[in-house]
């Protein structure tokens, strides 16, 4: 018994319609370049990052720099406790 095939009519503007669809005016998102097979080491890190970064739209970017303005000091003082607990713990 052979199965009934439905064919449909593909046009560019259902494939593009930013109304049902609104990511589909970013159209196909390259792959970064950047990471490979091997572990990521920090230039690594720091290409992908600026990669993601030029992507972002302006406004998402003021709200990530805001973010790290407000969150940056407390990250960076739990950074500083783990770094002198790993250290005390060595000396021990």
């Amino acid at each position: 018994m052979a199965t009934p095939t439905v064919t449909t009519k593909s046009t560019s503007t259902a494939t593009r319609d930013t109304r049902s669809n609104p990511c589909a005016r970013m159209g196909a998102v390259r792959p970064t370049r950047f990471l490979t097979r091997r572990a990521a080491g920090p230039l690594t890190l720091v290409l992908t990052a600026w990669d993601i970064w030029r992507r972002l739209p302006p406004r998402q970017r003021r709200q990530i720099v805001n973010i790290a303005r407000k969150h940056g000091p407390k990250v960076a003082a739990r950074v500083m406790q783990a770094r002198s607990r790993a250290r005390a713990a060595r000396r021990r």
